[in-house]
């Protein structure tokens, strides 16, 4: 399967991040991508963006030598409660905007209480994608997530960071991919890139989603189309016409 955009990525606004935005942007058309999404951290992690940082992207270019590129955040979720460190003018601004737990920004909570706030974040109107869901050490009821997921029109992450550093979860992205197959959940797959040498890498991911036989139209970035048509049912208008 062929993914046309990276759709989470991380600059050196991020400070554990090692390429300038331009330098991101380069790289995704190094791998023939036809877009990137900058989703920085939010605030509490420990050198995410500052909180004016996110509502402040409208000066970036929507296209950059022919790279379209998507305005995004990646939200720490703050408390089991659902609270994310993205405020609401950030979430209305934004193009994209995922929401992950972070051993850094909260400690791990229950298996009951990472099933929990993965659903609030399922149920939030400013949230687009859960984020590497399948990490240790938050376990969760995935077959549930996964429903709620299609229910909310939401998009659940397989993430190529995550999986080099636990190639132990490869099963669980399987199952995750399966289950989405099951109950026609979508799915985003990206690289997490902290350089741009890593923009655009997926690592197994792909071929191992043509192995289960996902259908290609449950992958948000895997076609302009697909990735314009989830952009406008979130509500992206801008973003979408960017795209396609």
């Amino acid at each position: 399967m062929k993914i046309i955009a990276d759709l989470h990525t991380h600059t050196l606004v991020s400070h554990h991040a090692y390429s300038s935005l331009e330098e991101m942007v380069a790289g995704a058309g190094r791998a023939n991508l036809s877009a990137i999404a900058i989703t920085d951290h939010g605030p509490q992690m420990p050198d995410g963006a500052n909180s004016w940082h996110f509502t402040s992207m409208w000066i970036v270019p929507r296209v950059i030598n022919g790279i379209t590129v998507l305005r995004g955040g990646e939200a720490n979720i703050v408390s089991y409660d659902g609270e994310i460190d993205l405020s609401k003018a950030d979430l209305d601004f934004l193009d994209l905007v995922i929401a992950s737990l972070h051993s850094y920004a909260i400690r791990p909570g229950t298996f009951e209480q990472n099933t929990e706030v993965y659903k609030k974040m399922l149920r939030s109107p400013g949230v687009d994608i859960l984020g590497h869901p399948t990490d240790p050490p938050f376990e969760f009821d995935m077959e549930s997530v996964v429903k709620l997921a299609h229910e909310t029109g939401k998009a659940l992450e397989l993430n190529s960071h995550a999986l080099r550093k636990h190639p132990e979860a490869i099963e669980k992205y399987r199952r995750l991919a399966l289950l989405c197959k099951k109950y026609d959940t979508l799915l985003s797959v990206s690289s997490d890139a902290h350089v741009s040498y890593e923009v655009g890498y997926f690592g197994p991911i792909p071929q191992m989603l043509d192995e289960l036989s996902i259908p290609q139209q449950l992958v948000i970035n895997a076609g302009r189309d697909q990735l314009a048509r989830f952009l406008e049912s979130r509500g992206k208008k801008e973003a979408a016409e960017s795209v396609g």
